[in-house]
């Protein structure tokens, strides 16, 4: 049977086309992306990227320039799609995670900075797109942005921010089943005679917008600042989940460049299998383009020969389940600070034949994959495509040939 010319088809000068080098992506006219921002957060699955405030000081004239909005970007037909506007009004230097098909929002502050801010957790429900505020007990954290938010198999944790005049370093962790905080913040006793310098080696000093990743039982704590100070990247903090205690490592150096990444904050940090991934952020006079790795078994650090398009702060990065980066908004100069609505991705490992092809594929398709008729035309090409891949552009599954494979682990 021929395959209609607006079906899907691969050739061998597609074959070639794959990259692992960082690229800009760029959408169909039919698309309408988000306006351009900063200090929003995104979360991603197999098929689509979510996104949700944010800020622009050129849109004052609704909301202060906050976007209390959450988008959701189909990675396989380009589309963006407005879910909600409105709510929560903390919009800017929250944390988002993605559990099952629950997007969770901590904390966060409205404009002017500090002087509206949240301690709630708001969840919104993908399926329904229903918001719903959680009622939780305990030691409830107070009310802060940039802060950091980790999901662990122990609970999720929310490590330091500010208020916008105070820094801190407190540790709070969530129960996830009752809804129950718990302040495990490590305690010191002090008296006259205590020794300061004991003190700041065995906690980190506070700080907001800094990044965590989670490694054997520890959150490890990368950059941030609090007023004119920046912290680096030689040693790092990592507190213990099971011990509830700080502990001061030392990272090595690139073993090629013999230096470490500079100080920073407002960068950001994924982390997919062993590695830790940190890319741009600003320095007290400087917003940078740099990508560096962090080996986390042995804390040795690799300056990566790919940069992004552009320097950027204030930027958000996530990471797929296939290991592909994807880096969206952010703050690309300074003074007048302009932001972009730029998206760029970059597969972080060589990925598997098929993502290979599926990539190709959504470069050349997205029309087709977006277009209604897409799933009788795919049926009538006798093109067989499997159902991860289908589920990836929304197509209920009832399309799938006979000939689909059944869903596996991407």
């Amino acid at each position: 049977m021929a395959i209609p010319s607006s079906a899907p088809t691969i050739d061998t000068a597609d074959t070639i086309s794959f990259s692992l080098a960082f690229t800009t992506l760029h959408f169909p006219p039919t698309s309408t992306p988000p306006l351009a921002r900063s200090g929003h957060r995104i979360c991603i699955d197999n098929g689509n990227l979510y996104s949700f405030g944010g800020f622009n000081s050129t849109c004052r004239s609704t909301n202060n320039g906050l976007f209390p909005e959450l988008w959701k970007l189909n990675l396989a037909t380009q589309r963006w799609t407005l879910l909600s506007s409105g709510s929560p009004l903390e919009a800017a230097s929250h944390t988002m995670v993605l559990q099952d098909s629950c997007l969770l929002i901590f904390g966060g502050t409205g404009y002017p900075w500090g002087q509206r801010l949240s301690n709630t957790i708001h969840v919104f429900h993908i399926p329904s797109a229903a918001w719903t505020g959680l009622q939780c007990l305990g030691d409830i954290p107070t009310p802060r942005y940039g802060h950091s938010m980790s999901l662990t198999s122990d609970g999720m944790f929310v490590l330091g921010g500010t208020t916008g005049s105070q820094y801190n370093m407190q540790v709070y962790r969530l129960d996830v089943t009752d809804l129950l905080w718990r302040d495990v913040t490590p305690r010191l006793s002090l008296t006259p005679h205590t020794d300061l310098t004991v003190v700041s080696q065995t906690f980190p000093p506070p700080r907001y917008r800094h990044e965590v990743v989670e490694w054997n039982d520890h959150l490890l704590m990368f950059g941030g600042g609090a007023g004119p100070q920046i912290f680096g990247f030689g040693e790092i903090w990592a507190f213990s989940i099971k011990l509830t205690t700080w502990t001061k490592v030392k990272c090595h150096p690139c073993d090629r460049c013999k230096k470490y990444p500079i100080p920073r904050k407002f960068h950001a940090v994924v982390q997919y299998g062993n590695y830790a991934y940190l890319c741009g952020g600003l320095t007290a006079t400087k917003i940078l383009d740099d990508f560096w790795r962090l080996h986390l078994p042995t804390l040795q650090w690799r300056r990566m020969e790919d940069r992004l398009p552009q320097p950027l702060y204030f930027h958000a990065a996530a990471v797929t389940p296939a290991g592909c980066l994807y880096v969206f908004g952010g703050v690309v100069r300074t003074g007048q600070e302009k932001r972009t609505n730029d998206v760029c991705k970059k597969w972080l490992v060589v990925p598997s034949l098929q993502e290979m092809v599926w990539d190709v594929l959504v470069k050349k398709h997205s029309e087709s994959f977006a277009h209604r008729h897409f799933s009788p035309l795919l049926k009538k090409s006798g093109m067989c495509l499997p159902l991860k891949f289908l589920q990836r552009i929304n197509v209920p599954s009832s399309s799938t040939s006979k000939k689909s494979s059944s869903p596996k682990p991407a």
